[in-house]
């Protein structure tokens, strides 16, 4: 059988053939990572919300999701100024300063105008995780030496 003979610019095409077919296969090797809780967290929430999760950390910085009584709320943190205010304005002192806290600080869905009237605990329970969010109160466990 005759020997074929081919030209440099030949071996060159059929080298580069190889390199995409052997990178292909080993594409279709490689195992797709998995998705991180973060990252599935976000789906659900742009799902949820129609709100892109980039668009609402640019907007408010730092935020935390918080699913309370089939319900999913968005907060964001408390700046150290609006702390200040909220202790001028005896914000803490009054009664429904838990709901006053939520109003202010949750930021999905809009409970502005919420009456809270028979929910009294989801007030309560937002109103803790935006003060623990926000650097007040213990991060972690203490530790007992």
């Amino acid at each position: 059988m005759p020997k074929k003979e081919t030209t440099p610019t030949e071996d060159a095409q059929e080298e580069t053939k190889q390199v995409i077919v052997s990178d292909e296969a080993n594409a279709t090797e490689e195992a797709v990572p998995e998705k991180t809780d973060v990252e599935l967290a976000a789906e659900a929430i742009e799902a949820e919300t129609k709100i892109p999760v980039d668009d609402l950390k640019t907007k408010y910085g730092k935020i935390q999701v918080l699913p309370v009584a089939d319900e999913v709320y968005i907060y964001r943190q408390m700046t150290k100024a609006e702390h200040i205010k909220l202790v001028a304005d005896k914000v803490f002192n009054k009664e429904d300063s838990s709901v006053l806290i939520a109003k202010q600080f949750v930021v999905y869905p809009d409970v502005s105008e919420y009456d809270w009237a028979g929910e009294a605990g989801t007030p309560n329970t937002l109103s803790e995780y935006i003060m623990l969010f926000s650097g007040f109160g213990p991060q972690a466990e203490p530790i007992t030496l």
